[in-house]
């Protein structure tokens, strides 16, 4: 039953996304206030790993591990890594960031620093006796002894916005790992380093969505209720058909307590992306947007790989 219903909604999900533009008309759809750059619009998030560390010492020689399951991690992003030739602080990470944005350039300057600790870790051995047992015809049958491990790691991913200088997200993650042996065996390292591989593995669609990059709306179209946006995100962002996105726009609010203007980020509709996909240009689908879309809002891919695992859960 579940493979049907899996069939039946890849079949009608691939039908909803075939569309042919030309049968769209264009609409003169007007522009936002707050409109990109070029920068804006070609910017790469830049990422910087800036410190591993750990409060558990008998972890120091996973430190070099965490930072290269980090570095894989980050590179199945949007976000791109920077290397520093030599080990750099936040405060120096501040200034490059500062003086790259005084001269519009950040060729090497980042825009997030992480600093990742390792919080504490346990591991265990467990031996298992031999036994006897019948099955229900009455044969009897004989479980030799084995030895179980237990590795468990526990960890905190901080990602910081520079040159501002303030915590953007905090990743908390854990995970256990285990195996057998008929014999005993030391298996302590092998097992930590697949707890703490497991537990940066179970939030990369987190760093996904966190490091996903913007796609600008520049052109609009219509067909009855359905609008397609063409966007500035491309095959050469990683996006593919299917993809869901959320379509976001810059207002101007007053702050009652000072009343003063500040800008907020607000999401206004949701779509997928199309089969029309170029190397830097994309459409996407949106059916019935409740608020007006503009030339210059932004899209954001929303990756989500649960849906699968659930279904067959």
């Amino acid at each position: 039953m579940r493979y049907f219903v899996l069939v039946l909604f890849l079949f009608f999900s691939a039908c909803s996304l075939k569309i042919n533009p030309a049968e769209y008309h264009k609409i003169n759809a007007p522009k936002a206030k707050y409109l990109p750059s070029q920068n804006e619009i070609n910017a790469q998030t830049k990422v910087l790993i800036l410190n591993i560390s750990t409060n558990d010492p008998k972890t120091y020689f996973l430190l070099g591990s965490f930072k290269n399951l980090l570095e894989n991690a980050i590179s199945k992003t949007s976000a791109v890594l920077i290397q520093r030739n030599k080990k750099t602080t936040l405060k120096e990470e501040i200034i490059y960031a500062q003086e790259a944005e005084l001269s519009n350039s950040n060729i090497n300057s980042a825009d997030y620093v992480i600093n990742a600790k390792i919080l504490s870790s346990s591991y265990s051995h467990y031996y298992h006796k031999g036994y006897y047992w019948k099955d229900k015809k009455g044969r009897t049958h004989y479980e030799p002894p084995y030895y179980s491990y237990r590795g468990c790691v526990s960890a905190q991913i901080e990602i910081i916005k520079i040159p501002q200088n303030y915590i953007a997200k905090t990743f908390y993650i854990n995970d256990c790992a285990y195996d057998s042996s008929r014999y005993y065996q030391n298996k302590k390292r092998a097992l930590l380093y697949e707890a703490l591989k497991g537990a940066i593995s179970n939030i990369q669609t987190k760093l996904k969505n966190f490091f996903a990059k913007k796609g600008y709306i520049i052109e609009i179209r219509k067909k009855d209720d359905v609008y397609i946006l063409k966007t500035t995100l491309g095959a050469i962002d990683g996006i593919k058909e299917g993809d869901e996105v959320d379509v976001y726009t810059i207002k101007e609010s007053i702050n009652p307590l000072t009343n003063k203007p500040f800008k907020e980020i607000v999401k206004i509709a949701s779509g997928e992306v199309s089969n029309v996909i170029h190397q830097n240009t994309s459409w996407i689908i949106v059916k019935d947007p409740k608020t007006q879309i503009k030339i210059g809002d932004f899209v954001k891919p929303k990756f989500d790989e649960g849906f699968f695992k659930r279904l067959f859960e």
